[in-house]
């Protein structure tokens, strides 16, 4: 059956890449046109009829225009669908919702697919809305998984799968714009690692051990944090095999989409309606790339005549959005740097290459690169100062990309928002991508010249990482794309409960258990609200400690008093009509059924039971 939903989708998508010319932009621009459409409904619809409604308008738009003339990219098609097919392969050996930050991800995804208004509800803070977070990136999952016809626990794997595809043919698609090859540009863009993993591998083979699991990791912490002891240092294939459906990974084919869309308009003034649709989506997705983007925006349309009008476009609705947001985040200078080993670590593959698309300009102004000599004292500045500058001088459309990304970078080491390691985490993975333009430009141009062996050896050293952290981590072969296989392992009854609670209303008890646990796991596959949940992530969107702290309190005390009466007068200040006695409470707590006895068992599977309070 799941093969006839895979096929499904991707039959949906081939009639998506017939809205409009190019397909590469087409196919994946359908998708946010639903998305978007069925996030500004669902603020007065529920989400199934906003998705339904939305659907039926852009599929039609797509097949009258399919009727007219079927447009069929081959390359494109086959690209999509070997891409897709390999990392959906690859989340069927570890197919879980569970480790790092996937519970909560799918969490957030079966609240969005439940909605009856959006904000959708926070899972994990019983009585709260998600308007303090970006979800837009769960509403693009979510239509995928609608379109799929499958329930949450198999789209999460599918739409999973899906970003690097749509990710790969968006770049193809920028790269064949840029007269290159567009599948070696693509790969070194999207499948390369950083230049710490050559290293660590290099190291490993040079003491004669095999590489661990942690392989696949350790390239991603290799800058150096006082608070946290290293920051994020994310690039997109990690992101790919890592694999949370958050927002910084659903935002990579969107942040492509967007320089595909710019670069159309800065070369023929076409697309231009949807730069303002594109912005606004982008913010709402992972609202962190969406300055890096005006910028860009502005350099690209103010030099035409309709420029100030869309520029104008783009900004208004995210002020006017960012309003109903109740996030506050706090933004601080700092004093700690990359050195110049830890930055050269990350960048020492892309950034060379990137030079290289300037050499013209570095022949004509070789003293510009004096400024290297002054690297070992602010590494990330004086070794992308002379990259700025022959931007400047350059003025194309990459070298807009390539001044955005090391504002970007520049602020990395200086000012913080909310803190070091999440502003390197989000700045320097939109910053690569920006900079994978003409470093793929560049590969590709060394193939198809003179240093062709040369640009084969790098390439080969960049894919050092893929070749060797793919099977590294994926440590085991499920083969299915259940992602709640982990839970009917961990607890059949617990898994059992939150299917049975799916039709059900009303708040539901369950372990307060933190970030990256089972926490939450009821709420999470049952899509109701827990009292609460997840409190490390809490406390930094709400910052509302005291809150939470009474909550864990309110929790224990409702699975550790001998009094039941106290135990339902606790669950009913929090409006909760459930209360769950599964695994982990009895782990968490030592949470016996006798404390119980004065609440109806409604529910029980194996050693999990349901307790509803009247």
């Amino acid at each position: 059956m799941v093969i006839l939903n895979i096929a499904l989708f991707l039959a949906i998508n081939f009639i998506f890449s017939q809205l409009l010319k190019p397909a590469y932009i087409s196919k994946f621009l359908s998708l946010i046109l639903i998305s978007l459409i069925s996030f500004i409904l669902s603020h007065f619809l529920s989400f199934n009829l906003s998705f339904l409604i939305s659907f039926i308008i852009v599929i039609l738009i797509c097949i009258i225009r399919m009727y007219n003339k079927i447009r069929l990219d081959l390359e494109m098609e086959i690209s999509f669908l070997i891409v897709f097919l390999f990392f959906l392969f690859l989340r069927s050996l570890v197919p879980d919702a569970f480790g790092a930050e996937k519970l909560m991800d799918f969490a957030f995804l079966n609240s969005v697919l439940n909605a009856e208004r959006f904000p959708p509800n926070d899972p994990f803070f019983a009585g709260g809305k998600l308007d303090f977070y970006y979800y837009f990136g769960y509403v693009i999952s979510a239509v995928i998984t609608k379109i799929s016809l499958v329930d949450a626990e198999i789209g999460f794997n599918i739409a999973m799968a899906s970003i690097p595809a749509y990710s790969f043919i968006i770049a193809m698609g920028i790269f064949r714009e840029l007269k290159v090859n567009e599948y070696i540009s693509t790969i070194l863009a999207l499948f390369s690692g950083n230049l710490y993993s050559v290293y660590e591998f290099l190291m490993d083979m040079y003491l004669r051990r095999l590489p661990t699991f942690l392989y696949y990791w350790n390239s991603t912490r290799i800058i150096d944090d006082k608070t946290y002891k290293k920051v994020i240092t994310e690039f997109p294939y990690f992101s790919f095999i890592h694999a949370d459906l958050h927002a910084h990974v659903l935002a990579i084919p969107l942040i492509l989409l967007l320089i595909a869309v710019l670069y159309k308009y800065h070369k023929n003034g076409e697309l231009g309606f949807l730069i303002p649709i594109l912005n606004f989506s982008l913010f709402i997705t992972n609202s962190w790339d969406a300055p890096a983007f005006i910028i860009l925006t502005s350099i690209v349309v103010l030099k035409k005549r309709e420029g100030k009008l869309l520029l104008i476009l783009s900004v208004i609705p995210i002020i006017l959005y960012s309003l109903t947001l109740s996030s506050n985040p706090s933004v601080f200078l700092t004093n700690e740097r990359a050195n110049i080993f830890q930055f050269l670590a990350y960048w020492g593959i892309l950034l060379p290459l990137a030079y290289l698309y300037f050499h013209n300009e570095i022949r004509l102004f070789p003293h510009i690169l004096l400024f290297f000599f002054l690297s070992p004292f602010l590494p990330a500045v004086f070794l992308t100062l002379p990259l700025l500058i022959y931007s400047i001088i350059k003025r194309d459309f990459v070298s807009f990309l390539v001044i955005t990304a090391i504002i970007y970078i520049f602020l990395c080491e200086f000012v913080a928002i909310d803190s070091r390691l999440n502003t390197y985490f989000k700045f320097y993975l939109l910053s690569w991508l920006f900079l994978s333009i003409p470093a793929g430009v560049m590969i590709s141009r060394a193939f198809e010249g003179r240093y062709k062996k040369i640009a084969v050896i790098f390439l080969a050293i960049s894919l050092i990482y893929p070749t060797i952290a793919t099977p590294l981590r994926h440590y085991k072969a499920d083969l299915t794309l259940d992602s709640s296989k982990f839970l009917k392992e961990w607890s059949l009854g617990d898994y059992n409960a939150a299917i049975w609670l799916r039709d059900k209303k009303g708040v539901i008890v369950e372990a307060a258990g933190d970030c990256y646990t089972y926490g939450g796991r009821i709420s999470a596959f049952s899509a109701k609200q827990t009292i609460v949940a997840w409190q490390c992530h809490e406390v930094q969107w709400r910052k509302n400690a005291n809150e939470l702290i009474k909550r864990m309190n309110d929790v224990r005390t409702i699975y550790t008093s001998k009094n039941c009466s106290e135990i339902a007068k606790i669950a009913k200040k929090y409006e909760a009509k459930y209360i769950i006695l599964g695994k982990l409470e009895r782990e968490m707590y030592d949470a016996k059924e006798e404390r119980f006895s004065c609440l109806k068992e409604v529910f029980r599977s194996y050693n999990t039971i349901i307790y509803e309070i009247e």
